[in-house]
């Protein structure tokens, strides 16, 4: 059983040496559903609330823009929440666009649980 359970949290923790693939893993994600006007920025890491039970967890957060409209959204929430490690989708908006065929943009804030690298 414990072995079953190290390996359901495998599933959402990012290991610390792949952490610097995140941004490009994310990115391909939105190059395969052809989201317009991608961005991503990291936004910092922080103490997990888990930390204070499980000390070798941080929190990679990172925020999203780009336009898309309702089917590429949805496909691209659905590639993030699909991944392994686990990428949550603390929040996201979609703005009404101005012109009549101008795309939604859409800003997400989304968290990575990574584990922290040995002796630190």
């Amino acid at each position: 059983q414990v072995d079953r359970l190290h390996s359901r949290v495998e599933d959402f923790l990012l290991r610390a040496e792949d952490e610097s693939r995140l941004a490009f893993a994310i990115g391909n994600m939105a190059q395969e559903t052809r989201l317009e006007s991608f961005r991503i920025k990291p936004v910092g890491v922080k103490a997990s609330p888990m930390s204070e039970n499980c000390g070798g967890i941080t929190e990679r957060r990172l925020t999203v823009h780009f336009r898309a409209g309702f089917t590429r959204f949805a496909t691209f929430l659905n590639a993030l929440e699909r991944s392994h490690p686990a990428v949550f989708v603390e929040t996201f908006t979609i703005d009404r666009p101005q012109g009549t065929d101008a795309l939604p943009r859409v800003d997400m804030s989304l968290a990575v649980l990574v584990e922290k690298p040995q002796g630190s």
